[in-house]
């Protein structure tokens, strides 16, 4: 990260408005980023911000993938609360204000800047934003070769969402054939983009610097921005990444990364393929840590780093073999729901420790009008950094519909299992809607949750597991969604 004095290292002036930038590291796992258990190499243009920012270690997404947990990011309400997941809602509902809408009301100028295509009108998590701008899902497929945004807002005019749904549709096929067999394209990626084995060349999305960078220049200096990203490179399929070179790799080819043939158990992953995956998943926070900072350099250049609120987090994980788990979504386990949350405020006090409080990324929105209603020196939140009026709960909400349809009674039963999770202390309890049972787990003394128990209602802390149960029914109240919701737009686009 820069380091030289600019404009952005100015002292904020009494009563000036903090801009406020929100980056999600979609896919990314907390142990995996910078400080974290298994942190991967190439993460150093991290170390300036981390070293300025309130560390969360035990933060919690609100679910195993994109949709429900951007929609409590956005809302601060968990996903069984605003209802927008597999089971209930296709589109966030209008009852559910968003950060977006409020910062707008106070003033600010939003865009929202997605490499995930989810994060736009197709599910209604472009509310409050002014400007928006979302990749689609070639773009993973594509890695570090140039492209364009779907965009609408005031100064800018895109293609209609017909078409780029159409053109989406289309690419479906030929993004299952090419999990199936990644190297070929793999190959032509890396000759077509003349890349070296710097990994910063192999970025997926990577219209959303420059995107960036111009929404900050033309805006004027007094007003105020709320700027939200998403950067995808953590994101399967890991097609054409410079980590993936089998040359690099001893060899190995590029592994298989059909997650529709895992699904049916039609392809079950060996113990070297899922390795591979996690080794290419790793080569991605290298490119994560440099697009970060590019980021920071556009706000210092820009005269705003000082007085910019800065948080990084991460919408789920991956998983790599973990209770035979692929990829994101379906269970509630902690390499799917255990994220980063970094928090960096204006320059007014330095860092406390790492908090050890649980936090859920539905905190994100009241920690940042928090912030902006007392001025404090540290994102404290209601009550104290420590403080949380209740659990974090993460809900897993199982299958979509074109999914299950295409699944054996038998892998249904194993994989569709709708639940919720929530966390005291160093206990974890599920409750599991299919088989009406409760697990739980110390993480103290089982971090990998290798010996889940199961637990009866009747058994200490009844009514923890009442509220549980009544939490997880409430969930699933709405009526299931139809083929022309998410999950049809999900199976169009390739995504399965």
């Amino acid at each position: 990260m820069e380091t030289g004095r600019s404009r952005g290292d100015t002292p904020p002036s009494d009563g000036e408005r903090p801009d406020v930038v929100v980056v999600v590291l979609d896919c990314a796992r907390q142990d995996t980023l910078l400080g974290g258990s298994d942190a991967a190499p190439g993460q150093g243009a991290l170390e300036g911000l981390r070293d300025e920012s309130w560390v969360f270690p035990r933060c919690i997404a609100a679910a195993p993938w994109t949709v429900p947990s951007h929609a409590s990011l956005f809302t601060g309400l968990s996903a069984w609360q605003h209802g927008l997941h597999f089971r209930s809602r296709t589109r966030l509902p209008n009852g559910a204000a968003t950060l977006a809408e409020s910062l707008r009301a106070r003033g600010y100028a939003t865009a929202s800047f997605s490499g995930n295509p989810l994060i736009g009108p197709i599910t209604g998590l472009d509310r409050g934003f002014d400007e928006c701008r979302w990749g689609g899902w070639h773009e993973m497929y594509l890695r570090g070769v140039p492209g364009h945004p779907n965009r609408i807002g005031t100064r800018t005019s895109g293609d209609s969402m017909a078409t780029r749904v159409a053109s989406s549709a289309l690419f479906a096929p030929v993004a299952n054939a090419l999990q199936r067999r990644p190297n070929a394209v793999g190959a032509v990626l890396r000759l077509m983009a003349h890349r070296s084995r710097d990994a910063g060349d192999a970025r997926a999305a990577g219209w959303i610097e420059p995107e960036f960078r111009q929404w900050v220049e033309l805006t004027p200096q007094s007003t105020p921005l709320f700027g939200f990203i998403n950067l995808i490179d953590a994101h399967e399929p890991y097609i054409g990444l410079a980590g993936g070179d089998p040359l690099v790799r001893g060899g190995r080819p590029d592994p298989r990364q059909d997650r529709r043939d895992w699904l049916s158990g039609r392809w079950c992953p060996r113990p070297e393929e899922w390795a591979s995956l996690r080794e290419m998943y790793r080569s991605t926070f290298g490119i994560l840590s440099q697009r970060i900072s590019e980021v920071v350099s556009t706000l210092r250049r820009a005269g705003r780093w000082r007085n910019t609120l800065f948080v990084l987090t991460s919408d789920h994980g991956q998983a790599f073999g973990e209770q035979g788990m692929l990829f994101h979504g379906l269970r509630n386990l902690e390499s799917l729901v255990r994220v980063p949350l970094w928090v960096r405020v204006p320059d007014r006090s330095t860092p406390a420790p790492p908090l050890a409080c649980w936090r859920s990324i539905a905190s994100v929105r009241a920690l940042v009008e928090s912030y902006l209603d007392t001025q404090i020196d540290a994102p404290t939140g209601t009550g104290g950094p420590e403080a949380r009026p209740e659990p974090p709960f993460v809900l897993a909400d199982g299958l979509g519909e074109p999914f299950r349809c295409r699944l054996t009674p038998s892998r249904l039963e194993q994989l569709d299992r709708p639940a919720l999770t929530g966390y005291w202390g160093s206990t974890k309890i599920t409750y599991d809607l299919t088989t009406r049972s409760f697990s739980a787990v110390d993480l103290d003394r089982d971090p990998l949750e290798q010996d889940p128990r199961r637990v009866a209602e009747t058994s200490g802390d009844s009514e923890r597991y009442r509220g549980l149960r009544a939490a997880a029914s409430a969930a699933f109240l709405h009526p299931p969604i139809s083929e022309v919701g998410v999950d049809a737009r999900l199976a169009s686009w390739g995504y399965s």
